[in-house]
């Protein structure tokens, strides 16, 4: 068990770093893109299906896995779309930048936790 939550660490420390090291990219950027829809523990994608809906992907704590940033436009589209399909969980819009410095704090929150556990298991 102590190896896994150490392995899980590591992987968390990944996603930190790559979290941190977009932030580093964007600074003295202008981006169009801007803002990251979150709906419950989801965060909408850039891939659309057939039908032209959006599609939710989990946020994921793997270390490649990094949020589709959306325009004003985006953003308003995919509301009217999550709104007209009867969406009752809560969407929240985040500039991109506060997103990756919350997703941060978030993990390193975690890997705390994580290392609280490994020491009752020492």
């Amino acid at each position: 068990m102590k190896n896994e939550l150490l392995k899980t660490i590591e992987r968390t420390k990944e996603s930190i770093n790559l979290l941190k090291h977009e932030l580093k990219m964007s600074k003295g950027v202008l981006l169009s893109h801007n803002f990251v829809v979150e709906v419950g523990a989801f965060t909408m994608c850039s891939k659309w299906n057939d039908e032209r809906q959006c599609k939710l992907l989990h946020y994921s704590n793997k270390p490649y896995h990094l949020v589709s940033k959306w325009n004003q436009n985006g953003v308003d589209e995919i509301v009217k779309i999550l709104k007209d399909e009867g969406e009752d969980r809560e969407i929240k819009v985040y500039f991109y930048k506060e997103y990756y410095k919350e997703k941060i704090e978030r993990l390193e929150n975690f890997i705390k936790s994580l290392n609280g556990m490994i020491k009752t298991l020492s």
